[in-house]
């Protein structure tokens, strides 16, 4: 069992590192185009009850089938797809929560996907972040490539790092 344990350990540890890697590189595609964009359009608002794309410090909430900001967020993200390219501060309800920076607020959706650090709460089938969790998560999979001060209650719980805290589940890694 033991050595099934860390087999099972030395997969997550590559799905991790692969998960970093594609979100790297997705990073560095967007800088690319960025930087091909002109200033003006990366102000452009577009507000619908289909989609929603908006600047960077957009100051109203978002509620849509697909949310999009392009930098970083304060407010309320309520859609089928909610994505931040940025740090989010605040609470996105959708299927799908996927931000490229840091959260501070909470995440209730069926794949809740960070690439930085956690504070604050996630409810959610599927819980990934590629930093350290300050704070609760509650779902079937709790993963993260950092440490833990807190909570993770799970049917399997996975992280890397150092658990400062709970975790509660029937696989605990």
């Amino acid at each position: 069992l033991k050595g099934e344990l860390k087999t099972l350990s030395g997969k997550f540890n590559m799905l991790l590192d692969k998960l970093q890697l594609e979100l790297n590189r997705e990073k560095e595609q967007r800088k690319m185009q960025k930087e091909i964009q002109s200033s003006d359009s990366s102000k452009k608002v577009l507000y619908t009850v289909v989609l929603n794309i908006v600047p960077p410090d957009f100051k109203f909430p978002l509620i849509g089938m697909v949310n999009v900001a392009k930098g970083n967020y304060t407010g309320v993200n309520i859609g089928a797809a909610n994505l931040a390219k940025g740090d989010m501060k605040g609470f996105q309800a959708g299927m799908v929560n996927v931000n490229d920076g840091k959260l501070r607020g909470g995440g209730f959706g069926f794949l809740n996907l960070r690439a930085g650090d956690i504070q604050g709460a996630e409810f959610g089938y599927i819980n990934i972040s590629g930093g350290n969790v300050r704070g609760a998560r509650f779902g079937f999979v709790n993963a993260n490539k950092g440490n833990i001060r807190g909570a993770d209650l799970g049917f399997i719980n996975l992280s890397t790092g150092v658990t400062e805290g709970l975790k509660l589940g029937f696989l605990n890694l």
